[in-house]
């Protein structure tokens, strides 16, 4: 299952920067080419890009809130134990008060 899901979080991580980046320089595009060469009359090549890209946010976004909801429920009320955090030493409560230098 670890594989499986390493492999559908690189994905959404692709699609998410993908769109990030497709995002602004649509917008930017936008502006500067308008519709010269466009197939369609009424929105130019820039704005689909800039649409495609909202897009590939708006769902890589869904798809991580899916896999948190989907964590959390898995879950419940049973999680790890954690030695470090019960771990009461002063080099410890000196770390947390004054930061990691």
């Amino acid at each position: 299952m670890g594989e499986f899901c390493g492999e559908l979080e690189e994905e959404n991580c692709v699609g998410f920067l993908t769109g990030g980046w497709l995002l602004p320089v649509g917008v930017y595009l936008i502006h500067y080419v308008g519709l010269a060469h466009s197939p369609l009359k009424a929105i130019g090549w820039a704005s689909i890009a800039a649409d495609f890209g909202g897009l590939l946010v708006l769902l890589a976004t869904l798809a991580y809130l899916i896999g948190l909801g989907l964590r959390f429920r898995s879950e419940g009320a049973s999680s790890p134990a954690d030695d470090l955090l019960n771990d009461r030493s002063r080099k410890d409560a000196c770390s947390l008060r004054e930061g990691l230098r």
